[in-house]
């Protein structure tokens, strides 16, 4: 999602993450890395799962 298309959306979903001990980044699209995840959709998940 793109911050601005749907902020009660992305704030929503963006406390959840941390609610579930997880770690929001936001970047600019102004900077490389924030155009290239524009090109990607707007929203990316780096998924984890620890191992016991």
């Amino acid at each position: 999602l793109l911050r601005g298309d749907e902020g009660d959306r992305w704030q929503g979903m963006c406390e959840a993450v941390i609610d579930l001990g997880g770690k929001v980044v936001q970047c600019s699209i102004d900077h490389d890395a924030g155009a290239q995840l524009d090109g990607l959709g707007g929203a990316i998940a780096l998924t984890r799962y620890r191992i016991d």
